[in-house]
């Protein structure tokens, strides 16, 4: 129950981050036809704020569906490479890789692998628990309070998502490879961005990041 709790608490001041998100998010998906209990059954059943966001973007644009699936599995394949990155320090049985797996985001991801207490299932689920719960909250709260908050109808929600994830991937850079990485994916986003690419952008750097990442490692461990 400990290792649960450390990782509930770890969580905790990532609560803050969560609260705008979820306020955007939620005024997005509203100004794109999405009824209330939609949004926050996508909070609780998609559960990844970038994701969400550049679903509600693609839906008021009326993308076909096929599209919208395809971005959202594109904006999520670098979890596969948290989930083998936390398999090798996490000994997971096949009922708690089912559990992780479903609840694992980029700040759970962070704060596990920045921790030394987080080498185990207990303060990885405790994690995962804090962050679903602290965005499925702040989701019902923001949607409660659209009224009042139609004021901020022009928040910038593009940026709000990837700028939360380069907030965390800050806190983890530890070696020479990490930062190349990081300076490979932001320099990719800047180019990407004036050359005009729109949701390439996304597509592209979602990619090359991760991939770059593998390829690191793979010729690191060969050398």
């Amino acid at each position: 129950m400990r290792p649960f709790v450390h990782g509930f608490t770890a969580m905790l001041p990532l609560w803050m981050a969560a609260a705008p998100t979820a306020l955007a998010y939620s005024l997005a998906a509203r100004q794109a036809g999405i009824s209330e209990v939609e949004i926050q059954l996508m909070s609780m059943m998609i559960y990844s704020a970038p994701t969400q966001i550049a679903f509600t973007q693609l839906w008021s644009a009326n993308t076909p569906m096929l599209s919208i699936v395809l971005m959202v599995l594109i904006l999520n394949i670098h979890l596969m490479v948290y989930g083998l990155s936390l398999s090798r320090r996490i000994s997971f049985s096949p009922v708690e890789k089912a559990v992780a797996a479903f609840s694992l985001t980029d700040a759970v991801y962070s704060i596990t692998l920045a921790t030394q207490k987080g080498n185990n299932f207990g303060f990885l689920l405790g994690a995962e628990a804090s962050m679903f719960l602290a965005w499925n909250l702040f989701t019902f709260v923001a949607l409660l309070s659209l009224p009042v908050n139609n004021g901020v109808a022009a928040l910038p929600v593009d940026f709000i998502g990837p700028l939360i994830f380069f907030v965390l991937l800050m806190s983890i850079l530890r070696t020479n490879m990490d930062v190349i990485v990081a300076i490979v994916a932001v320099s990719l986003s800047v180019l990407f961005t004036f050359m005009g690419l729109g949701n390439s952008v996304i597509i592209s750097v979602s990619l090359t990041g991760p991939l770059l990442g593998v390829w690191l490692v793979r010729s690191r461990g060969g050398a």
